[in-house]
């Protein structure tokens, strides 16, 4: 509906011909649906807000603009192999992505309203989704984001089972893996932000179309409620001979290949290789390309604007060396960001460079392929500044320090005294709950509780504190926008822990580096950035509670 970033994905989602969008009263954000626990006094304002829309309904009608849809499907022969090219393989009928045009005079935080679909087919109801502030803007208000990575759906799986080390070989239900995903919906119906991001392992539909469907239906209300970058996972990609990463090892997305992620969810990489194309809120820069090898889809690259915040979304199942056409994508991007009017560049990938983990198995191994990304990417990182680099694959959460090559903490001293040679006045590091590698045995399985011990650490550049409840909160040392970025590592934050089922990965012993960690707890990643601050919180869908947080401040 008219945003840039994958607003076409919530079109997508329906038998849709057509696409309609007008701006909503601003008494209509309570209209959306609201955690169980509400009050009954909430959900009776609730239900009076909804008949306050319902009655300005009829004028959007007249009022809104619409756009008719571009359609495309997916064929058998699209796939590259078992099941998702036999007994997987489930006609999904025509996708729809329509671009709507907006009213000029729209501001940050305004309240846009949208449907889609048609007069013989019928349509969706009434969604809305917020306006995000501008890019460039220091008195809008700030910019809201989510992340949440390898989600999963509550149907039961359908692994294709490799003899050994899974043995009988075969296909195999899994009726429990995606349970935990049934936990996300309520929470992110709750959530008022601008915009999501999704960094791989989607559905786990792994080769079964119908497992796209229900996924879809299970998310519906949640990814219509703002536009959802998402970034391409082993899941959704790795299958032999199609220009991944891994050769001919991996057949991790059931011989999908990337196909059926690329044609239901609209991403800026849609554009021309390389391109990058500027309206009046932000900067899109096109990635993708050639999938490299006998089919599959392209890489999923690309970077996009909102807000204080320039968001850069890699393809980690795709080789991303400096000859690359990701890496070269990757430098360019990076060197071109404006610090005036984004001071903030926040990465996403699937997989992990930099996490607690223990599998080596060479070439898809966690540790093998952090060792890959670090090699490719990680002078890059330190050279443009990056901030924050968002990871899964791991199903699990973990934040590090302001972490440099070779595991080297910047922030020094920052919740546990890491490293006390970082450069003087340097960017401070803090916050949250460290599950602290003395304290920490995941062998066993453990199933421990947040820390309860409060406590305090000066750094080199700021002062962080922990608080006992897990809702600890730090600074940063100031640096000013646009100021050289050389003395800054980003914080890289592990955020595999949206439904999935867990992998307790974590080796017996947390690195010094890992500022917290668990292995137990489903939840997602909470930002708001402005042109001085970054916070996160982790949000725990086991109740609600704030896992962990962090800030950067400049």
């Amino acid at each position: 509906a008219g945003s840039a970033v994958a607003a076409g994905s919530a079109v997508a989602a329906g038998s849709a011909v057509a696409a309609e969008a007008a701006v909503a009263a601003e008494a209509a954000a309570a209209t959306e649906a609201a955690p169980a626990t509400q009050a009954p006094a909430t959900v009776e304002a609730a239900a009076v807000e909804a008949e306050r829309m319902a009655a300005t309904r009829a004028a959007h009608d007249a009022a809104a603009d619409s756009a008719a849809s571009v359609s495309e499907t997916i064929a058998r022969g699209d796939m590259c192999g078992f099941p998702a090219d036999s007994v997987g393989f489930l006609d999904p009928g025509h996708i729809h992505t329509a671009v709507v045009p907006l009213p000029d005079d729209l501001r940050a935080d305004d309240l846009l309203e949208y449907r889609y679909g048609s007069e013989t087919a019928g349509w969706s109801d009434w969604r809305t989704a917020r306006i995000p502030p501008p890019v460039g803007d220091r008195s809008a208000p700030p910019l809201r984001f989510l992340v949440f990575n390898d989600v999963a759906m509550s149907n039961a799986l359908l692994f294709d089972n490799k003899c050994p080390p899974w043995c009988p070989a075969g296909l195999s239900f899994a009726s429990d893996y995606g349970e935990n995903s049934t936990k996300l919906p309520r929470w992110l119906e709750a959530e008022d932000a601008h915009l999501a991001l999704l960094i791989g392992d989607l559905a786990y539909a792994i080769g079964f179309a119908a497992d796209w469907d229900f996924f879809g239906s299970q998310f519906e209300r949640s990814f219509t409620r703002w536009p959802l970058a998402v970034g391409m996972g082993n899941h959704e990609r790795d299958w032999p001979a199609t220009g991944d990463a891994f050769g001919n090892m991996a057949k991790d997305s059931g011989g999908e290949c990337g196909v059926p992620t690329i044609k239901r969810f609209s991403t800026p990489a849609h554009g021309p290789a390389g391109s990058c194309a500027a309206d009046a809120s932000a900067r899109i820069c096109h990635g993708g390309g050639d999938g490299g090898g006998s089919g599959g889809a392209p890489a999923l690259f690309y970077s996009f604007e909102r807000g204080p915040v320039h968001f850069l979304v890699l393809d980690s199942e795709m080789p991303s060396g400096p000859d690359s056409e990701q890496g070269r994508f990757v430098a360019r991007d990076l060197a071109s960001v404006d610090r005036s009017r984004t001071p903030w560049v926040v990465v996403g990938t699937h997989r992990m460079m930099w996490a607690p983990a223990s599998w080596r198995s060479p070439p898809v191994g966690d540790l093998d392929n952090m060792e890959r990304l670090q090699s490719d990417l990680e002078g890059l990182f330190a050279a443009h500044g990056v901030d924050v680099v968002v990871q899964g694959h791991e199903h699990a959460y973990a934040r590090t320090c302001m972490l440099r090559a070779g595991g080297k903490c910047a922030d020094a001293g920052a919740d546990t005294g890491a490293d006390a040679d970082a450069d003087a006045g340097a960017p401070h590091a803090g916050g949250g709950v460290a599950a602290g590698a003395a304290n920490h045995e995941s062998a066993g399985l453990p199933r421990r509780g947040l820390p309860t011990s409060a406590g305090t650490a000066d750094g080199a550049a700021g002062r962080v504190s922990a608080a006992g409840n897990g809702a600890g909160t730090g600074t940063v040392g100031a640096v000013a926008a646009g100021d050289a970025v050389s003395g800054r590592a980003p914080v890289y934050v592990l955020a595999g822990h949206a439904g999935a089922g867990f992998t307790h990965g974590f080796p017996a012993k947390l690195p010094e580096w890992v500022r917290a960690a668990q292995q137990d707890r489903n939840g997602y990643l909470r930002f708001t950035a402005n042109f001085s601050t970054l916070s996160m919180e982790a949000v725990s869908t086991d109740d609600g509670s704030i896992m962990d947080a962090f800030q950067l401040t400049r």
